[in-house]
């Protein structure tokens, strides 16, 4: 098979789910980093009981709250904007994958994007994610193909087209 076509609509609740996941999975917002944002909540607390509300200890609860703030804004907000702003521009996505590039289509824009700019390909038991070079990722949920064998072949054609492309099962 030279090439593997898939066109699918996103489900809100399973695009916000599939954002939050990867969030978790590739450590970016995970059980660590919410323990570590209480315990320095906690020690900015300690430090303005012994030391007095001065500069560097509001300083200090400054950025910890900001830290905290942005993650929950990435992990509650973000992915639900970021589906309504794919439904509002396109309803159907449509990607075919060669083993030279992505050919991605809507019903508004059309772009190519070859395989080196894709670091990684996390799978999971219901989700593909593309991760970019650039941090961001792509999702495309495992019910857009048609069977195993479409997603073999899919598996199949990331390899010739990136051969320094990660890839991780999770699960």
């Amino acid at each position: 098979m030279k090439s593997v076509t898939i066109s699918f609509e996103y489900e809100e609740n399973e695009y916000i789910n599939a954002d939050r996941r990867f969030l978790s999975m590739t450590g970016r917002i995970n059980k660590y980093k919410v323990m570590i944002f209480a315990a320095l909540i906690a020690i900015c607390f300690a430090c303005a009981n012994t030391f007095g509300y001065n500069i560097p200890v509001i300083l200090g609860f400054v950025l910890v709250i900001y830290w905290g703030l942005k993650m929950a804004f990435r992990y509650y907000i973000q992915p639900k904007s970021d589906f309504k702003k794919k439904a509002k521009n396109a309803k159907t996505f449509t990607f075919t994958f060669t083993k030279d590039a992505i050919d991605f289509a809507t019903q508004r824009a059309n772009a190519q994007f070859k395989w080196k700019m894709f670091k990684e390909l996390y799978e999971t038991s219901d989700m593909l994610y593309l991760a970019h070079a650039n941090k961001s990722f792509t999702i495309i949920p495992k019910r857009a193909f048609e069977g195993e064998e479409q997603l073999a072949a899919f598996r199949k054609i990331v390899g010739q087209g990136n051969s320094l492309m990660r890839y991780s099962k999770i699960d």
